[in-house]
């Protein structure tokens, strides 16, 4: 009976020393001190994308010691990667330097693409006198990554990190106008194609015909949809599987003479984002017969 008893206890000793090490594989290890710093420092970078933020409400938000949030936005600052902006001890994500970071790692032809990118925003800037923008989409909205604000007295100012609607803003056209159409149903699924202005067009199959009508010049205008006062032209920028990633547009001043030739305005910007789309492998060329829009279905 001892022995019995003896085996048992081996054989549930062995069991259990089994599953304890099964479970030591599946649970994740305790995060030590400098990953769990990292993990904070993180989470600040991703908060200060959104808005500017204080120390205490960066503490509050995410429930972290203010000494530590100190400490962390120093770290940040340091690098690079945090600004501080006004005179109230407000912190933002410093977007160009992410911006310069990400040109590094993203695919390109012969050189990297923002600085290009950059090149062709300054060379719209100097022909029109407008705010020119580099934009890529986030969910529902497009992120102004990238501006050369306009001239000054008239410029349209929307600095990175501002996000501006698809559907009633230029940039967005662009974008939405060179996705497939199952993607681009699925999205319009998603938006509520509210009215900002008396110009937004607001049902799906008046903006479907919108784009259709604008495809073939090869840029898209929002006429006082998103603002009333405010005029702005856009192309589509592609990437080396001719796939749309973003756009680029000017924005200006309803009025201003820049847009008494919407179509050579609107050519201008087709030349420079096919220039910038070449940069990333893009055929632009072929592109449009290899992937059909939804604009041209």
């Amino acid at each position: 009976m001892r022995t019995d008893l003896s085996r048992r206890g081996r054989v549930s000793a062995s069991v259990t020393a089994r599953t304890d090490a099964k479970q030591s594989r599946a649970d994740p290890p305790e995060p030590s001190d400098t990953a769990r710093t990292l993990n904070r420092g993180l989470d600040i970078l991703v908060l200060l994308t959104r808005r500017g933020l204080g120390p205490t409400e960066i503490s509050r938000a995410l429930g972290v010691h203010r000494t530590t949030v100190h400490r962390l936005l120093r770290a940040l600052m340091f690098k690079g990667f945090v600004q501080k902006v006004g005179t109230d001890s407000r912190y933002r994500t410093n977007l160009g330097y992410l911006v310069e970071l990400a040109g590094g790692v993203l695919p390109s032809k012969d050189e990297n693409w923002l600085v290009l990118a950059k090149s062709q925003l300054d060379d719209i800037r100097a022909q029109t006198g407008l705010s020119a923008s580099l934009c890529m989409p986030r969910g529902k909205e497009m992120v102004y990554v990238m501006q050369i604000l306009g001239r000054e007295g008239l410029a349209v100012n929307n600095p990175p990190g501002t996000r501006r609607p698809m559907y009633c803003t230029a940039v967005g056209k662009a974008y939405l106008a060179s996705l497939p159409a199952a993607e681009l149903d699925r999205i319009l699924e998603t938006l509520s194609l509210a009215p900002l202005t008396s110009r937004t067009v607001t049902s799906a199959r008046a903006f479907k015909k919108h784009l259709r009508d604008f495809s073939s010049r090869g840029y898209y205008v929002d006429d006082g949809e998103f603002d009333l006062h405010v005029r702005c032209v856009a192309a589509t920028v592609f990437d080396a599987f001719g796939r749309a990633i973003g756009s680029i547009g000017v924005a200006g001043i309803k009025g201003d003479p820049a847009f008494s030739r919407v179509h050579d305005l609107g050519s201008l910007i087709v030349e420079k984002a096919n220039s910038i789309s070449r940069a990333l492998g893009c055929d632009v060329d072929q592109r449009t017969a290899r992937f059909p829009s939804a604009s041209h279905e």
